[in-house]
């Protein structure tokens, strides 16, 4: 089957490449200009910005189609406006984002920009659930496995899209994070810098899977596992849509012996410490209309991995993969709307993976119905398939009795929906003697589901599913589906 697998990748590949250009089109807006003379280019006079009280002008001007003295027809302006709505809309900087044109007596535009900005500094005490989802954790409802987390998050920091982290967490993941965000180096704003440092130690640990569950271990002391991780990221983006990633990082990974007793193979047959390097390649095109819940457009991810980047000062560590994912959104009419989306991984290596870095799916890439479970394997895909209903457009209402500007504004709506999923995993190491069922078959699911998305980019899912054993079970989650 892993040459299945592989030919499977290969005709992703295809589809992907091909479809993408067919579906490059521009969304539409419903907000339309009327202009005489459409076909005639007249030039940009003027762009006027408005309610950008913390953020830079440049970071506005850099999401636009369209600049000034730039002669344009009313047509072709009235796409770029669509499409710069759409770029303005995806920086977590505003809420709402309003475009005025303005035509005077000798034809030229005058474009007016409104923008409401969101509220940037956020000290945050939050409770985290560590296990992989919420329906994983509300089963038992263990308190023990919650972070309590203090963070200050900046966002747009000096004006200039730059997001600054810093995170303290306590409880079941003790973690330190430093984190600095897109750092651009030019004044076109096509090439960025991250930088990213983290600590962490956790008393608990799952050491191995049985039965396509995960398996805990209990320290007595703070450090069943620890380790940091310094990461350096690198980004050109040439293009609104098209980003050009390479990360190089370090990581220190150490387990007790007692951890290594239960699962000698846990970071490598008989070692009880990694540290290497990574190097990171990643392709993203992103031409989706909202980037929290897209309804239309289409997203496309590409990324090689390569963790021991010097085999002699990683323990002898080598593993290669390659993973991507395709989603495109459709809108079928003004209340019915299509995804689709198709998830890959390959592995390289020629040996077994240590269990540390075997996730498959269950894990970021989940079947739904399948959420008790985990998966695991070298190689996976995924397919999964959405019809929505939404009953209502988008809503904006305003809470009078919140007297601040950037909370009481906020804008609904919610989506009725149908599911269909199905995945393989690709496991070429099977202990049977640990009962794990799911790996090397066809796996498949489907369901109902409600889904609430509103301001600050929060989505909240209710869903009810089953799967190809005919479990059922209601799940939440706070994530798009596709």
């Amino acid at each position: 089957m892993r040459l299945t697998v592989k030919k499977f990748t290969l005709l992703y590949l295809f589809i992907v490449f091909s479809s993408s250009i067919s579906n490059a089109q521009i969304i539409p807006s419903t907000n339309k200009i009327t202009l005489d003379n459409i076909k005639k280019e007249y030039p940009i006079k003027s762009i006027k910005i408005i309610g950008n009280d913390k953020t830079k002008k440049i970071i506005i001007l850099r999401e636009l189609s369209f600049k000034e003295n730039q002669l344009i027809d009313s047509l072709s302006l009235q796409k770029k406006i669509d499409e710069s709505k759409i770029n303005l809309l995806k920086l977590p900087l505003f809420n709402y984002v309003y475009f005025n044109v303005l035509k005077s007596e000798d034809y030229s535009f005058s474009i007016i920009i409104v923008v409401e900005e969101r509220w940037y500094l956020w000290p945050e005490i939050k409770i985290i659930n560590n296990d992989r989802n919420f329906n994983i954790w509300w089963q038992e409802k263990n308190l023990e496995k919650l972070d309590y987390r203090i963070a200050i998050k900046k966002y747009n920091a000096l004006g200039l899209n730059h997001i600054v982290r810093a995170e303290v967490s306590f409880g079941y993941t003790k973690e330190l994070i430093l984190e600095y965000k897109n750092l651009f180096l030019d004044k076109f704003q096509k090439h960025f810098i991250d930088y990213k440092v983290s600590y962490f130690k956790q008393k608990q640990v799952f050491f191995q899977t049985y039965e396509n569950k995960l398996q805990a271990y209990t320290s007595d002391s703070e450090k069943a596992i620890y380790g940091f991780n310094n990461k350096l990221t690198y980004t050109y983006r040439p293009e609104f849509y098209k980003k050009h990633q390479i990360s190089l990082s370090f990581d220190k990974i150490s387990i007790q012996d007692s951890l290594l007793l239960l699962n000698n193979n846990f970071l490598g047959e008989n070692v009880n410490e990694k540290k290497f390097f990574s190097l990171t390649y990643r392709y993203l095109f992103d031409k989706r209309n909202d980037r929290s819940y897209p309804t239309e457009g289409s997203w496309f991810s590409f990324e090689i991995n390569e963790k021991g980047l010097f085999p002699n000062m990683s323990n002898n560590m080598h593993l290669l993969n390659f993973i991507s994912t395709y989603k495109i959104f459709y809108k079928l009419n003004n209340k019915f709307f299509a995804a689709n989306s198709l998830s890959i991984k390959n592995s390289f290596d020629g040996e077994q993976q240590p269990y540390y870095f075997q996730q498959a799916l269950g894990y970021k890439y989940y079947l739904r119905g399948f959420e008790y479970y985990v998966i695991d394997g070298q190689d996976f895909y995924l397919i999964k398939n959405t019809l929505k209903f939404q009953p209502f457009p988008k809503k904006i209402s305003y809470i009078n009795f919140i007297p601040f500007k950037k909370f009481n504004k906020i804008h609904y709506t919610f989506y009725l929906n149908l599911f269909f999923e199905l995945g393989y995993v690709n496991n070429k190491y099977v202990n049977n003697e640990l009962l794990n069922t799911l790996s090397n078959k066809m796996l498949y699911s489907s369901g109902i589901g409600f889904d609430i998305s509103t301001y600050y980019d929060k989505v909240i899912r209710f869903e009810y599913s089953i799967n190809q054993f005919k479990e059922s079970g209601f799940f939440i989650h706070f994530i798009a589906p596709i």
